[in-house]
């Protein structure tokens, strides 16, 4: 009787062991969750603390200027704070071109928008060449079955891959005639993003002033502004500029 107790205990302790194994696999999964869950509620936190600060940081941060080699002036907002992190720039080229206007994340658009208004001061009437950065993300969300049922299905394919900055079936890379078929619909998605509220860098130009807009295709052949835009940028112009 005894031998048989401890024989049907060893039974049981063996089935359960599997059961515990698992359960022991489950909590550590759990475990690894949790502290991915803290960490990026962490990292999300420290963020925004210091996204605060930089938005204080510019509510007193003053207007610099700086000559380039090559005539243009770059207007910065920056804080002694921190004088290496330029909030908000803007560079004017010799030919009275608008260019490269960036701001931190975390400063407000009506901050960049004010550092415009200084640079336009005195009556200077540039026009503006802005970036489409998130372009090829909007046509892509659009779907290609939409693009399609609007600019049928070669051009619809054409203007995927190059917002997926993908090559062609049968094609080995994203070669110039992707590019060209894609035109048709490409010019008419660049206008209606550049007329959006996505597209920061334009709407500040035409919160200045530059309400004229043309759109110019294969303008940015670097790999960044293929990636963002299928090199595609936007013409900005205070009314009558553009003749």
């Amino acid at each position: 009787m005894k031998q048989t107790f401890i024989l049907k205990n060893a039974r049981a302790d063996l089935r359960r062991r599997p059961r515990m194994r698992r359960m022991t696999t489950a909590s550590s999964s759990g475990l690894r969750v949790v502290r991915a869950v803290r960490r990026v509620w962490s990292e999300a936190s420290a963020m925004e603390v210091e996204h605060e600060r930089i938005r204080k940081l510019a509510e007193h941060a003053a207007v610099e200027e700086a000559r380039q080699p090559d005539g243009s002036v770059r207007t910065s907002l920056k804080h002694s704070v921190v004088p290496d992190v330029e909030l908000v720039g803007v560079t004017l080229s010799p030919s009275n071109v608008l260019h490269s206007l960036t701001f931190h994340d975390a400063v407000p658009v009506s901050t960049a928008e004010q550092l415009l208004s200084h640079v336009l001061a005195g009556g200077r009437k540039p026009m503006a060449r802005a970036a489409l950065r998130e372009l090829c993300v909007a046509v892509a969300a659009i779907g290609e079955e939409a693009l399609a049922s609007e600019f049928g299905k070669e051009v619809a394919g054409a203007a995927m891959t190059v917002a997926l900055g993908r090559p062609r079936p049968g094609h080995s890379v994203l070669g110039q005639g992707t590019f060209r078929a894609a035109a048709p619909a490409w010019a008419v998605l660049a206008e209606r993003h550049a007329l959006s509220s996505e597209a920061q860098e334009v709407r500040m130009y035409r919160a200045a002033g530059l309400s004229e807009l043309r759109i110019e295709q294969f303008a940015d052949t670097s790999e960044e502004g293929i990636a963002q835009s299928g090199g595609t940028v936007a013409w900005l112009a205070f009314p009558g500029g553009f003749g």
